[in-house]
């Protein structure tokens, strides 16, 4: 049955009215639609039940939609049992009463209600913007598989209310689970008589209005019960709902007494925005007991935000948070506190990153008993506070409070005034309140003025097996800072490290302790590798009475850094006139003057100094600015405590000016390097690495299996020797067909001259001695230059000049990697191998050419020998330049460490027998030379030929 479009006089369409006695009604509907109805009052219902003693309520497979007014009100009796099955609520719109969809109130005994299958969507009211529960004394909500979607109240309970702020419901048990809250959202208020929302000016002035905003909130849910017999949440994703200035986008809870556990499990929370104390989920309870607790587990909170000061605020003396995660949030952290007199927290295998504006504070208001903080597997990532006092707050009592951090981690948080506080606000009654650190990792946080972790106040302290790695901040104790009236400090099996990680953020030592209570620190390591050019107080300890820092405490300065103590211990006058002596020192750290180094650190094992570091003055190819470093292209090496640096061979060390290239003195073979190199001068490929032919970069072995490259070299070896020994005019063939569009008038007197010998400029061995005469200038052409004079060196000059001695340059950063296993000795001794298959070439040519005649019967077989001896004697001439200059890389030899090593490879020390064959071979070339000269000149001298005939004879390309 379908009922629409009807025009409804009064306040509903049907209205169920039990009478002056009351009765029982049992209404059952069943797959109706009721849709687009006018109710004649506007502010109606289109079913109306009123009145009865007890009421039964049956919908299933309705849908109303459209309806001018609410679908449902069901008011003004003793019980209800209302049940709502696989129904659909849309577009209903009562803007100054509650319950846009559905409104259930004035029930004075017990009341269920279930949701079941359900959707409501887009829906409107003052509160609740789908249903409102008001004004009920006993409540059983279940709600399951159901949609709330894009409803909106203007004061609490986008979706649905639970009582009000001013009448809440006196029990209720609730139980929410598999069900999606989507794009619900409180629209702040409107002026009741104008139905008129107010603006954002307006709400700046309108001090009312502004106090009623405090009272509403729950862009999704807003809950208003006295006492809670079961709260569950299971299963719900609430994702975009919005609570603008009004607390918590999502959920909201203001509730009075637990009588069982809250249990939210399981829940996802996405983008929601609220504003005020908390921005996606509040939860309040006004009378905590020590018997029920609120079990948040296997919750998501995912890119919330909002004008607010929490994102998750949670008002229960007794809370456990087990597996959640809260990532990419910016309405303003979690907020853990109380008014009773313990607070008792436990919160483990959570993952809290990326938040923006993120404060964690614990507090309890009333401070006349202890409190317990548990935190276990927790870890603080990549979190930034910018309004915040810290990442992490905790605010104890002086009695019976302890807080125990367990295998937990801070990693890159930031916050201007500190990472995590711990501190004691009540001084009154006895100090045994205590801070353990147990297996915990702090690494990169910076709290900017203040110190990482900053304690006030507590009794005792225990840091054990615990890891703090490079974290920054102002305050003395960059790392960990205490201030006491008077405690006991105990540091166990724990490293400080500071790298040489180059951060904007101050490094002020690793720890301070101001404190009237001893200090017992062993098993336990300081070591800095962050240079500083002025002093650094890496322990600072001031007023302590006693303190045990034996011979298991490590304590060492940066490279190039002394180390040493000032000691302020002195005795003070106590009662009585008894003296007492107040143990103060600091370990500070002492810098090598500008321009000097030292491979050494100042070190020492407790109160024992170990190492007086010398400083030495900055070695040439050495950058002593700050700790030493190499410069650009060199390699440093130590002897004894000094080091020298080589000019590495271009592109194997490291090209930057930055602290990359430190020198590392227990490490020397494998830093500054670049390109995947190591060893000695970086002459050699790391594990799994292999070089390329023509990149200094090595390649992984993977990659090495372009084979292709040698058909390539072999087939362009065996082109040239035929073209030295054919010698086929391409030049002035290529000049010729150039110039077939020149009209043939212009060419007429230059034909007449057919008969005339040509100029020797248009011979066939023009083009090449042109290229020849550029060779011998291309030297000036490649000096030192800049700008388009180096580009045009880069990209013209210097292939070109490389082509012309049959070499491919080394640094053009070809990926060519044939075969894995190749090495700088064998990588070098194959620069001449396109000149070993020319050579080789030119002897199979004419094997090849004798038996080609041999089988075509022509007779003499063998073909003559003067182009393939020209070619052989041609090839000699010309590739004179690689053959010497990679003999002359081969003998090239640098002393290191006393030893003389081949510069390409510096693992290698000279002498080899290639080096001895590499003199022969420029021996070879070298007395030829010399007698050439000679004769040369003895003709010149007895006139027996012209200068020109000398020159000729020196030219390899001579006819």
């Amino acid at each position: 049955m379908t009922v629409t479009q009807n025009v409804c006089p009064g306040r509903a369409c049907f209205k169920f009215v039990a009478g002056m006695n009351g009765a029982k009604i049992a209404l059952k509907m069943e797959r109706r639609t009721l849709e687009r109805n006018v109710i004649g009052d506007g502010e109606g219902s289109v079913l109306d039940v009123h009145g009865f003693a007890n009421t039964d309520v049956d919908l299933k497979l309705m849908q109303f939609q459209s309806n001018t007014g609410r679908a449902l009100k069901i008011h003004n009796g003793n019980s209800l049992e209302l049940k709502i099955t696989k129904s659909e609520f849309s577009d209903h719109k009562i803007y100054q009463w509650d319950g846009g969809a559905v409104l259930v109130r004035n029930f004075t005994k017990k009341t269920s209600a279930s949701v079941i299958g359900s959707k409501f969507h887009s829906n409107i009211a003052r509160k609740g913007g789908a249903c409102a529960l008001v004004d009920i004394f006993s409540l059983i909500l279940d709600i399951e598989n159901s949609h709330f979607i894009q409803n909106e109240a203007l004061s609490s309970g986008g979706a649905l209310v639970v009582g009000n702020h001013y009448s809440t419901i006196e029990k209720s048990s609730i139980d929410v689970r598999s069900s999606k809250f989507f794009r619900n959202r409180l629209a702040f208020m409107v002026n009741m008589s104008t139905s008129v929302l107010f603006t954002n000016s307006l709400r700046k002035h309108d001090g009312k209005a502004r106090k009623y905003a405090e009272k509403g909130g729950g862009g999704a849910l807003a809950l208003y019960v006295s006492q809670v017999m079961r709260l569950s949440f299971a299963n719900n994703i609430f994702a975009d709902n919005q609570a603008e200035t009004m607390n918590s986008g999502a959920v909201q809870a203001l509730l009075g007494t637990l009588y069982r556990d809250v249990e939210i499990v399981n829940c996802e929370f996405l983008r929601n925005s609220g504003g005020l104390e908390s921005g996606t989920f509040q939860l309040i309870i006004k009378s905590p007991s020590l018997q029920s607790r609120a079990i948040l587990r296997n919750l998501t909170f995912v890119k919330n935000s909002g004008s607010s000061i929490y994102d998750v605020y949670l008002s229960q003396n007794r809370l456990l948070m087990m597996s959640c995660k809260m990532e990419r949030n910016s309405g303003g952290g979690i907020f853990i506190g109380t008014s009773s007199n313990v607070l008792d927290v436990l919160i483990e295998n959570t993952l809290i990153s990326h938040n923006i504006n993120f404060g964690c504070n614990f507090y309890k208001g009333n401070f006349k008993n202890g409190s317990v903080y548990k935190f276990k597997n927790v870890s603080f990532v990549n979190n930034a506070c910018s309004t915040k006092d810290s990442i992490l707050r905790i605010y104890k009592h002086k009695s019976q409070s302890s807080l125990f951090l367990q295998q937990s981690t801070f990693v890159d948080n930031f916050c201007k005034s500190g990472v995590v506080k711990i501190s004691v606000i009540s001084r009154l009654g006895s100090n045994n309140g205590q801070v353990i650190i147990n297996n915990t990792k702090f690494r990169n946080n910076s709290g900017f003025s203040k110190s990482t972790l900053t304690i006030f106040d507590v009794n005792e302290i225990i840091i054990q097996n615990s890891f703090f790695n490079t974290n920054f901040g102002a305050a003395d104790g960059s790392h960990v800072r205490v201030q006491m009236q008077s405690s006991k400090i105990t540091i166990k099996n724990t490293t400080f490290y500071q790298s040489n990680m180059v951060r904007t953020q101050p490094f002020n030592g690793f720890l301070t302790a101001t404190s009237l209570g001893s200090i017992y620190i062993n098993e336990t390591s300081f070591i800095s590798d962050l240079f500083s050019a002025g002093p650094v107080p890496l322990i600072f300890v001031e007023g302590a009475p006693e303190v045990l820092l034996d011979n298991s405490v490590r304590i060492k300065a940066p490279l190039s850094t002394k180390l040493k103590m000032d000691n302020f211990t002195h005795l003070e006058m106590g009662k009585y006139s008894y003296s007492k002596q107040i143990t103060s020192f600091a370990f500070i750290t002492e810098p090598c003057l500008m321009l000097s180094y030292s491979i050494h650190r100042g070190s020492s094992q407790g109160f024992t100094f170990e190492d007086n570091i010398t400083c030495y003055t900055c070695p040439k190819g050495g950058n002593c600015s700050s700790s030493l470093a190499a410069r650009p292209n060199f390699w440093g090496y130590p002897i004894g405590d000094k080091v020298y640096f080589k000019l590495c061979p271009e592109g194997y060390c490291c090209q930057t000016v930055n602290q990359t290239c430190r020198f590392h003195y227990d490490n020397y073979l494998h830093s500054g390097c670049q390109g995947n190199r190591t060893g000695m001068l970086c002459g050699q490929c790391k594990k799994d690495f292999s070089e390329g032919l023509f990149t200094t970069q090595c390649h992984p072995v993977s990659e090495c299996n372009e084979g292709w490259f040698f058909s390539i070299l072999i087939s362009a070896g065996t082109l040239f020797a035929l073209y030295l020994i054919t010698k086929p005019p391409l030049v002035e063939r290529l000049v010729k067909n150039l110039r077939w569009f020149l009209q043939s008038h212009e060419q007429d007197d230059y034909n007449t001259l057919s008969d005339v010998e040509k100029p020797k400029a248009y011979s066939k061995y023009a083009f090449l001695k042109s290229l020849f005469y550029f060779y011998q200038v291309a030297g000036v052409l490649t000096a030192s230059s800049y700008g388009v004079r180096q580009l045009l060196k880069d990209r013209f000059v210097s292939p070109i000049t490389a082509l012309l001695n049959f070499q491919i340059s080394v640094n053009n950063d070809w990926k060519i990697c044939p075969l894995p296993g190749i090495t700088p000795l064998s990588k070098t001794l194959f620069q001449p191998a396109f000149l070993t298959t020319v050579f080789i070439s030119i002897p199979v040519i004419y094997l090849l050419h004798s038996v080609l005649n041999k089988l075509r019967g022509r007779n003499p077989a063998l073909p003559p020998g003067g182009p393939y001896l020209g070619a052989v004697l041609e090839m000699f001439l010309l590739c004179y330049s690689a053959i010497t200059g990679t003999a002359k890389n081969l003998l090239h030899c640098v002393q290191i460490q006393k030893v003389s090593r081949w510069y390409y490879d510096a693992q290698l020390t000279c002498n080899q027998w290639w080096q001895s064959a590499s003199l022969l071979v420029i021996a070879l070339y070298l007395l030829p030379s010399i007698f050439a000269l000679y004769f040369s000149s003895f003709g010149l001298y007895q006139g027996k030929m012209t200068a020109c005939e000398a020159s000729d004879h020196f030219n390899p390309n001579h006819s």
